[in-house]
C-alpha cells in the first residue's frame, strides 16, 4: 500500500521488440516501402529463419494486436527440439517426406533434412539454408540443390530443405552483401561437391519412395473415379 517512485526494474526473461514511428526522422524513405502485406511477409520470413536455429527459444510475432506467429520453446533435447520446430514452421508432412543428411568430412559438416524427390514445390521459398548458424540466401547453394536433384525434378520444381553447413569461420566471407544474407566460400568447390554427394547418396538410399502427399492424392483420385460398392 505504499506509493513509491517509478524506477527502472528487471523484466521477465526474454526480449520484446516494438517498432513504431519508424520513419519519423526520415519520412522520405517511407515511399520505398512495399505494401503492408509484403513487408509483413518479409518480417515473418526473418522470424522463421531465426526460429529454426533456436528451437529452445519461443518466438511470438504480433501486428496490430493480432498474433501472427507463435512458436513455443521446446523442452526436448536438441535434436527432438529441432524436429519439432521444423514441423511447426514447414509442417509435419515435410518431416514424413524428408531424408536425413549427416556428413562430416575434413573441415565441412553438413546436417539437416531434405525432401525426397517426389515431394517438391513450385518455388524455393521453403529452402532454409544456414552456414555457421547464419541464415543465408546464397545463389551458389541454391544452384547446388538444383544440381543435386537435376535427375529427379523438372526445372520448374524445387526441393524443400533445412540444411546446416558448418565450416571454419576463416573459410567464409560474410561481407559480400549489406544485408549479410549472402556469403562467399574460400573453397566453394569442396562445399558444392560434398553437398551434392550428400543429397544424392541419401536419394539412392531411399530408392523410389513416393511421398505421402502424392500417395494420398492418388488414392483420392481413384476413390472418386471408382463407383461406390457395399462390401
Amino acid at each position: 500500500g505504499i506509493v513509491q517512485d517509478m524506477i527502472p526494474c528487471a523484466r521477465m526473461r526474454g526480449t520484446a521488440i516494438t517498432i513504431e514511428n519508424l520513419f519519423h526522422c526520415v519520412p522520405a524513405r517511407l515511399a520505398f516501402l512495399k505494401t503492408d502485406r509484403s513487408e509483413q511477409s518479409a518480417i515473418v520470413e526473418v522470424i522463421k529463419r531465426q526460429a529454426m536455429m533456436y528451437p529452445h527459444i519461443g518466438f511470438t510475432l504480433r501486428s496490430d494486436e493480432k498474433k501472427i506467429i507463435n512458436y513455443p520453446p521446446s523442452n526436448h533435447d536438441f535434436f527432438e527440439a529441432r524436429f519439432s520446430r521444423i514441423a511447426n514452421i514447414i509442417g509435419h508432412e515435410f518431416i514424413e517426406n524428408s531424408m536425413s543428411l549427416d556428413l562430416e568430412k575434413e573441415n565441412i559438416k553438413i546436417e539437416g533434412l531434405a525432401s525426397i524427390p517426389t515431394y517438391h514445390r513450385g518455388n524455393g521459398l521453403q529452402q532454409f539454408l544456414y552456414v555457421n548458424n547464419r541464415p543465408v540466401k546464397d545463389k551458389m547453394l541454391s544452384g547446388v540443390l538444383r544440381a543435386a536433384y537435376s535427375e529427379h525434378l523438372a526445372r520448374d520444381r524445387h526441393p524443400i530443405c533445412v540444411l546446416f553447413i558448418t565450416v571454419p569461420n576463416k573459410d567464409i566471407d560474410v561481407n559480400v552483401h549489406p544485408t549479410k544474407a549472402e556469403i562467399r566460400f574460400n573453397d566453394d568447390y569442396s562445399v558444392r561437391s560434398e553437398l551434392i554427394n550428400s543429397i544424392r547418396t541419401a536419394i539412392s538410399t531411399i530408392g523410389h519412395k513416393a511421398s505421402t502427399h502424392t500417395t494420398q492424392l492418388t488414392l483420392n483420385s481413384i476413390a472418386k473415379q471408382s463407383p461406390s460398392e457395399d462390401i
